[in-house]
């Protein structure tokens, strides 16, 4: 009984040692943001289809797979499934900022100490030259990766630009054009054996 109870338990530890972790680069790495207009601050949600991830071949751990993942996100390529929009963004805001790219890089992965599948972020942003670090909440659901934060636009000196953009669209945006925006994105883990 011993000797079984024992081999069993060494199979455990092997089978959890041979597991691996690593991001799923054929899917589509979702980039996501909610920015707010009008007085009742209703949400105009939009993506970005231009993302390049440099993420690690593979690890032992979540955590581990999660750190130091980079990606570079092209503005240009903003999506909002309508055209007029998408060219007033790019034409009114994010040809105002200094670069048309964004970057962003995990920098620390803090998992709850409940709950093995969700935890924090630090995720160092750079946009308009300016780099903040910014906390994100994560969650896995179903093999996917997803994460949430908030941004505001004035801590990366971007009030010239949301100007911009609100000027452009003043009639409706009734004015308001407000400076925080909800980020998310979606990664994609395989399991590894």
């Amino acid at each position: 009984m011993k000797k079984t109870l024992l081999t069993f338990c060494m199979g455990l530890i092997i089978t959890s040692q041979a597991q691996s972790y690593k991001i799923d680069t054929n899917s589509t790495i979702q980039v996501q943001w909610s920015a707010y207009k009008t007085l009742g601050k209703l949400s105009v949600k939009g993506v970005f289809d231009g993302v390049k991830i440099a993420p690690k071949k593979e690890a032992k751990t979540l955590t581990a797979l999660l750190d130091g993942v980079s990606a570079s996100i092209d503005t240009s390529s903003v999506n909002t499934q309508n055209q007029e929009r998408d060219k007033t963004l790019r034409d009114s805001f994010f040809d105002k900022l200094a670069q048309q790219t964004i970057t962003a890089k995990i920098i620390e992965v803090t998992p709850s100490t409940t709950e093995t599948d969700k935890g924090t972020l630090k995720v160092s942003i750079v946009m308009n030259s300016i780099n903040k670090i910014i906390p994100m909440k994560y969650a896995m659901q179903n093999d996917a990766l997803q994460a949430v934060g908030t941004i505001d636009l004035f801590d990366f000196n971007a009030k010239e630009a949301l100007e911009s953009i609100n000027k452009s669209c003043y009639t409706l945006h009734e004015g308001k054009t407000w400076n925080d925006v909800e980020i998310a994105f979606e990664l994609h883990i395989d399991h590894l054996k």
